[in-house]
C-alpha cells in the first residue's frame, strides 16, 4: 500500500512523476503535478493496482508525446478519480487501457487532446458529474492497438463544452 499526499512534483526529464505498479492500494491526494514536454511522461501512472484513489490533485502542462495526466493501465481496477483539476495536456487527461477500470467523478478536465480516453478490450470508465471544456474530444472510446478491441464508458450528468473536434468519439469496436 502507498499514500502520497500534499506534495508538489516537477521534473524537466522524461518519465512519469508518479508511477506505481503492483500495489494492493494506492492513494494520491492533494498534490500539484507539473508536467513538461518530454516523451512518455505521465503525471500519475497506475499499473496492476487492485484499488486506489486519485483525489483533489492539480495536474497540468503535460505536453510530451504519449503523455497523460492520469494513466490507468495493465489491469488497474477499482480506481476512484475525483475532484481533480486537469488542464493543458496534449494527450489524455485520463487514460484507461489494458483492461483497466475507473470511476471518474467531479473533475474539471480542460484543454486536453482527449478529456478521457478509454481503449482496449475490458477497459471501462464510469464518468459522472465532470466538466469537460475545450478538449479536442471530451470522451473517446476506441481501439488503440489493432486486435485489442475497443473501450466502454458510461457518461452521466457531465458538461461537455467547447470541444474542438467533437464532444464524443466512439469507434465501431467500442460502446
Amino acid at each position: 500500500n502507498i499514500t502520497i499526499k500534499n506534495s508538489k512534483l516537477y521534473t524537466e526529464f522524461s518519465g512519469d512523476l508518479i508511477n506505481i505498479k503492483k500495489a494492493n492500494f494506492a492513494l494520491i491526494e492533494n498534490c500539484e503535478l507539473i508536467g513538461n514536454d518530454q516523451f512518455d511522461s505521465d503525471g500519475i501512472d497506475y499499473d496492476q493496482i487492485n484499488s486506489g484513489i486519485i483525489r483533489g490533485n492539480k495536474i497540468y502542462n503535460i505536453y510530451g508525446f504519449n503523455s497523460d495526466a492520469i494513466d490507468l493501465g495493465e489491469g488497474a481496477k477499482n480506481i476512484l478519480i475525483e475532484n481533480n483539476i486537469i488542464f493543458n495536456v496534449n494527450d489524455k487527461g485520463v487514460s484507461i487501457g489494458n483492461g483497466s477500470s475507473g470511476i471518474i467523478k467531479r473533475n474539471v478536465i480542460a484543454n486536453c487532446g482527449m478529456g478521457v480516453g478509454i481503449k482496449d478490450h475490458n477497459s471501462y470508465g464510469y464518468i459522472l458529474n465532470n466538466t469537460f471544456y475545450g478538449n479536442q474530444y471530451a470522451v473517446a472510446c476506441f481501439e488503440k492497438n489493432i486486435g485489442e478491441g475497443g473501450g466502454k464508458a458510461d457518461v452521466i450528468n457531465c458538461i461537455l463544452a467547447d470541444s474542438k473536434t467533437s464532444a464524443i468519439l466512439i469507434d465501431e469496436l467500442s460502446n
